[in-house]
C-alpha cells in the first residue's frame, strides 16, 4: 500500500510540475516566480505526502495490533473449547458414575431369635390351657425362627471414602424388614380378657367348666424393623464387590408385646455381605446380619419371676424351683438374618 502511494505522488509531481516548468522555461523574468510558486507548492506536496506517510505507518501499526489482537482471541478460544470438551468429558462419566452407584433392592432368607426370647410371657404362652397346670412341665413358647423380607435404598456418598482409602466406597442404607418367627397354639390373652368381662357370661355359655375363660387360637410372633446404616463397599469398578456395614441404628416393633406391654424397642445392627452385577444396572448378592436389641420392653416382672418367688418362698415347694421350667425371665430379643437380595442399580 505505501509503494502505490508513492507511485501515485510521483506521478501526480510528474504530470503537474515537469509541464508546468517546461512552459514557463523561455520566459526568464516570469520564470522565476513561477519557479518560486512552484518550489512552494512542492514543498506543499511533500508536506502532505509525508502526512499521508505518518497516516499509512500508523493504518500498519494498526493493522499489526489488530491480527495479534486476532491471534490472541484465537488462542483464548481454542483454551475455552478444551476447557469445555474437558468439562463435558467430567459430566459424561463422572456423575453418571456416580448415579449409577445408587442401588435399590429387595431382599429376604431366614432369621432365627440367638435365644429362647419369647417362653413363658404373658402374650405367648403363660396361659397355655393344655400345659399351664403341670408345674412340672410348664409351656414354653419355642417358635423362634422363621423368615424375612424387606426392601432398601443405598446412596453413594463417596467412591475414595473422603480421600482415605481409593476404589472403596461409602453408601448410607435405609431399609425396612418384616420377620415372622413362626406360632404356637397358645392363650390368646387380649379376647380371654374380654371374655371373663362379660356379665353373665355362664349363660352364653362361654365359661370353661373351672369357670376360666380362655380363647385360644395361633399366636405368631412378629417383628418390623427401620434402619439406617452406613455401608462400605470395595473393588470400586469391579463386577464382584464385597462390603460392610460396621454399625448401624435399629427401631424395631416387637408383637405380641412384652411382659412390659410394649412393643418398640432400638438396637444396632453389623453386617458383612458380597453382590455382583449380572447384567449392568442388575446386581445379586447375599448378606448376613447380626441385630444386637437393647431390650428396652423387657421386664423381669413376669409371671415367671413371681412363681419362683412363691416357690422360693414355701418350703414344702422348694423342691420344685430347680425342676420347673419357667424359662428365663431376663429376655432377649437379639436375633441374626442370612439370605439373598436382588438390586437395580440408578
Amino acid at each position: 500500500m505505501k509503494r502505490g502511494w508513492e507511485n501515485l505522488l510521483h506521478g501526480v509531481v510528474a504530470g503537474l510540475v515537469l509541464p508546468a516548468v517546461a512552459s514557463v522555461y523561455p520566459q526568464t523574468a516570469a520564470a522565476q516566480d513561477r519557479t518560486g510558486e512552484l518550489q512552494n507548492r512542492l514543498q506543499e506536496m511533500q508536506e502532505e505526502m509525508r502526512a499521508l506517510q505518518q497516516e499509512l505507518q500508523q493504518m500498519k501499526a494498526g493493522e499489526q495490533a489488530q491480527e495479534q489482537h486476532m491471534q490472541q482471541m484465537h488462542a483464548d478460544d481454542g483454551a475455552k473449547h478444551k476447557q469445555l470438551e474437558d468439562r463435558v468429558t467430567t459430566a459424561e462419566t463422572a456423575p453418571h458414575k456416580r448415579s449409577r452407584n445408587n442401588l435399590v433392592f429387595f431382599r429376604g432368607g431366614y432369621t432365627d431369635y440367638v435365644s429362647d426370647a419369647r417362653g413363658f410371657e404373658s402374650f405367648t404362652d403363660t396361659h397355655d390351657v393344655d400345659g399351664f397346670g403341670q408345674v412340672l412341665n410348664f409351656p414354653l413358647q419355642d417358635a423362634e425362627d422363621g423368615w424375612y423380607i424387606g426392601g432398601a435404598i443405598e446412596h453413594s456418598l463417596t467412591d475414595d471414602l473422603w480421600g482415605i482409602w481409593p476404589g472403596t466406597e461409602a453408601l448410607g442404607e435405609i431399609s425396612l424388614e418384616y420377620k415372622n418367627f413362626g406360632g404356637e397354639d397358645a392363650v390368646l390373652v387380649v379376647p380371654s380378657a374380654e371374655c371373663s368381662l362379660l356379665t353373665n357370661a355362664s349363660s352364653f355359655g362361654v365359661l370353661e367348666p373351672d369357670g376360666s375363660c380362655l380363647i385360644t387360637g395361633d399366636q405368631v410372633q412378629t417383628m418390623f424393623t427401620v434402619s439406617a446404616a452406613p455401608k462400605i463397599k470395595f473393588m470400586q469398578g469391579s463386577k464382584l464387590r464385597p462390603w460392610i456395614i460396621p454399625a448401624g441404628l435399629d427401631f424395631h416393633v416387637i408383637s405380641p408385646p412384652s411382659d412390659a406391654a410394649t412393643y418398640l424397642d432400638v438396637g444396632v445392627q453389623f453386617a458383612a455381605g458380597v453382590e455382583y452385577e449380572i447384567i449392568p444396572g442388575i446386581k445379586f448378592g447375599i448378606d448376613g446380619r447380626y441385630h444386637l436389641v437393647a431390650g428396652v420392653s423387657n421386664t423381669e416382672n413376669n409371671t415367671a419371676a413371681v412363681l419362683r418367688r412363691e416357690i422360693a418362698e414355701d418350703p414344702n415347694l422348694g423342691p420344685l424351683l430347680s425342676a420347673a421350667n419357667f424359662g428365663d425371665t431376663d429376655k432377649n430379643f437379639d436375633f441374626w438374618t442370612i439370605g439373598g437380595y436382588l438390586g437395580f442399580s440408578f
